[in-house]
């Protein structure tokens, strides 16, 4: 009875532990969904179209969101996704490319604000480049809509794991990333991604997101698994105190 009743005094510790780290946990993830539905890290005229603001002439139903919500990357190569979609981490996506014109027109007009659209629609008959590495796109997921739009961002990207693995002569149409974010493409043009630099990137912060949210699931778990075996034990400790009691009396 005495090493039960330890063992439950060290799993109510650990569930109040873990209960603490899961209301941390749980601030930061308010945090960043504040940042999200403020539309931090986005122009003006993208907030307008992230926030559902009126614009004359713009159809709401062409807005299909932000790229930045809808693109993941496995953890090994999140920097890398980051770092190539660099100039493209506060685009709004749209139906068609006479959306994003007429969009943008009416942004313009209406003196709304600078926005980056990118269309969903248009071929994804992309085929990709040949290079060191592995294609970036083996590792990225998204919705099965947006896979011409990803194909034509990122089919011509490479990955490999540091700047040693990038060769000396690119083609002109390939580019080549490393994991932790060096640019390398072939018009010679070369750029380093310095994850953390950008507190408001918008596709950084989905990542974050995710991983935290993920890890707020896990503390949820354990802490589930925690209470149980401590009901288990309370019950073994009340059948065992009834028993004796049952004994004394007999």
């Amino acid at each position: 009875q005495a090493g039960r009743a330890a063992e439950l005094v060290a799993l109510q510790r650990a569930s109040a532990a873990l209960a603490a780290e899961a209301a941390a946990r749980e601030a930061q993830i308010g945090l960043l969904a504040r940042s999200r539905a403020e539309a931090r890290g986005f122009p003006a005229g993208a907030k307008k179209l992230l926030e559902n603001t009126p614009i004359a002439g713009v159809d709401p139903r062409t807005v299909l969101g932000s790229l930045a919500e809808k693109v993941r990357a496995d953890k090994a190569h999140q920097h890398a996704l980051e770092a190539v979609l660099r100039a493209w981490l506060d685009a709004v996506l749209v139906k068609d490319p006479a959306a994003a014109f007429e969009i943008a027109r009416q942004l313009q007009a209406a003196a709304g604000g600078a926005v980056r659209l990118l269309s969903v629609a248009g071929s994804g008959d992309v085929t990709p480049a040949a290079g060191p590495g592995e294609p970036l796109l083996d590792h990225v997921q998204a919705p099965a809509e947006l896979s011409p739009l990803l194909k034509r961002l990122l089919g011509a990207v490479r990955v490999v794991a540091g700047a040693s693995d990038v060769p000396a002569r690119i083609p002109a149409d390939l580019t080549v990333v490393t994991r932790d974010g060096l640019v390398a493409r072939g018009d010679g043009s070369v750029e380093f991604w310095a994850p953390g630099e950008d507190e408001d990137n918008p596709l950084a912060r989905e990542h974050q997101l995710a991983e935290w949210q993920e890890d707020l699931a896990r503390l949820r778990r354990e802490i589930e698994e925690q209470h149980a075996r401590a009901g288990a034990l309370e019950q073994d400790e009340a059948g065992s105190r009834t028993a004796l009691e049952a004994a004394q009396a007999a």
